[in-house]
């Protein structure tokens, strides 16, 4: 089969490589589609260590596909010709942190695309555990999205909007529209998202009507204060990370006892005046990944919500690339300031 090998820093190649096949309990996957995560850009742009030290690897968390294949064991129902969305973390499902609902900080966990192969190739296998069939009003490219709004499931797991909260998201990739979009869904009163640029942030705010404010222009902590009657947000997600000193201004956004919620990957070490946030008593939260709300998988909650209609991943992805052509899908995603990409999905030739 053909893959789009990852061999670090910018070097994709695409390579024949074996076809994989399942294993006792696994299925095999004929990837349909996956998306290029922010997480993924990191990496590429050499913003932190590669995630494994063996290159080359095949990356790609964010799949869908078709089951092609059974392995001896499978018994959930699970059939050759359906649809799936794949949950890319593989926790052990006995430690105590699989037990409480948090399989993503598993010891001995594994993650699609780093400790085994992901989407970036024609083929791939995955517990049947991982497997979510997908109704038909949910298309391969809106599955490609189940992981995004399941991260951002979790952060509002870990930091709910109340109704008529003052949110401010910060950041205009995919991520950010998720919450900007669930934080809505959670009775948001007023939702603010501030980009860098100005024809950007205008553009993803109107894919979800919320309070576009660019910080090339103007001052952000200023507009929020303006909208706010001087008050401030309530809940701010931070959803850039990268090398930005974005924690600060979060916090210089935030109300008097307000939240600020991070997802966005800090690769650069962040200032912040810890006096100011002392004084105005902020709390601040990590969210990483995706585990279980209750008894359910956040994935699975993020799933129903597509099902329903209640969210719109589609209008997330801007542009489709073939896997011969995955070093252009990386430069593309990228450079989204000049190219305009929100979410780019690769998919079979």
């Amino acid at each position: 089969m053909k893959a789009g090998n990852y061999y670090g820093g910018k070097d994709f190649r695409v390579e024949d490589v074996p076809d994989p096949v399942p294993t006792d309990g696994e299925v095999l996957i004929q990837v349909t589609s996956t998306g290029i995560c922010g997480s993924d850009l990191h990496e590429y742009r050499d913003e932190y260590p590669a995630q494994t030290d063996m290159p080359p690897r095949i990356m790609g968390h964010e799949l869908v596909g078709v089951i092609a294949g059974l392995g001896e064991g499978v018994t959930n129902g699970l059939k050759t010709g359906m649809r799936v969305g794949v949950n890319p973390l593989m926790g052990c499902g006995h430690c105590e942190r699989c037990r409480s609902g948090m399989s993503y900080l598993c010891f001995t966990g594994e993650t699609v695309g780093i400790h085994r192969p992901g989407g970036f190739a024609e083929y791939t296998t995955i517990g049947q555990e991982n497997c979510y069939p997908l109704p038909e009003n949910v298309s391969d490219d809106a599955g490609a999205l189940l992981d995004v709004y399941s991260c951002a499931l979790h952060g509002l797991t870990r930091l709910p909007v109340k109704p008529g909260d003052c949110v401010v998201v910060i950041g205009t990739g995919a991520m950010a529209i998720a919450f900007a979009e669930l934080s809505l869904l959670s009775g948001a009163g007023l939702v603010t998202m501030v980009g860098r640029h100005k024809a950007a942030v205008e553009t993803v705010a109107g894919l979800v009507n919320v309070v576009p404010v660019s910080s090339s222009d103007q001052d952000p902590v200023q507009a929020i204060n303006d909208r706010t009657n001087g008050r401030g947000a309530d809940v701010i997600y931070e959803c850039v990370g990268g090398t930005e000193q974005t924690l600060a201004l979060a916090m210089e956004m935030a109300r008097q006892g307000g939240w600020i919620g991070v997802e966005g990957v800090h690769t650069r070490p962040q200032s912040i005046n810890t006096i100011n946030a002392l004084l105005r008593e902020l709390t601040v939260t990590w969210f990483y990944s995706h585990g279980r709300r209750g008894e359910r998988a956040e994935y699975e909650i993020a799933l129903d919500l597509m099902t329903k209609n209640k969210i719109k991943p589609e209008r997330l992805i801007t542009h489709h690339f073939p896997i011969e052509k995955i070093s252009e899908a990386f430069s593309v995603a990228d450079n989204h300031t000049a190219t305009g990409s929100i979410k780019v999905v690769v998919v079979p030739s």
